[in-house]
């Protein structure tokens, strides 16, 4: 939405007391646009294998991040360098709910050097991960941690604390 910025004034002259104005407007105007707001949303977190085993590498995991604001966003958590933390991931026991991420060594393409996310736009970060030899087997639920970012026009901080709305799973 755009709003035009216009003014026009009414005044009294103090010595002769003469009601004076202008009520053509100014000469030049000026506009904003008003955007909604940024609105971040852990959309998923997907991998093609359901099945991997222990000391098995490079396994991609796909985590998408979108925007549905109107205005763009820049990733503040969890950050390291400047990019996408590796630490966004999560690995539990699918049953008993066992955090199990420090079995797993994460690994992020260049994707995560990109911090921010355009209005109105989804962005998909690729990971490779390593399961360690020892790595507990069964089913292993993929996730994240919470997901902040600043609101590009208000700098207002915006955070998904409810995780993925689409997660995935492998059996080890």
């Amino acid at each position: 939405q755009v709003i035009t910025i216009n003014f026009t004034a009414t005044a009294t002259e103090s010595n002769l007391g003469t009601s004076i104005s202008d009520s053509n407007g100014a000469t030049t105007t000026d506009t904003w646009t008003v955007q909604v707001p940024a609105a971040l949303a852990i959309t998923s977190v997907t991998t093609t294998p359901t099945t991997v085993s222990q000391g098995q590498s490079s396994i991609t995991v796909t985590l998408a991040l979108t925007n549905s604001g109107g205005t763009g966003i820049t990733l503040t958590s969890p950050i390291a360098s400047s990019k996408l933390a590796t630490t966004v991931l999560t690995f539990k026991e699918t049953v008993a709910g066992t955090d199990r991420t420090g079995q797993y060594t994460v690994t992020c393409n260049s994707t995560c050097d990109d911090i921010t996310i355009p209005a109105g736009t989804t962005q998909n970060y690729t990971f490779s991960v390593t399961v360690a030899g020892t790595a507990t087997t069964g089913s292993i639920t993929l996730n994240t941690t919470a997901v902040s970012g600043t609101d590009d026009n208000s700098s207002t901080t915006i955070t998904d604390s409810d995780f993925a709305a689409t997660t995935d799973s492998w059996a080890v």
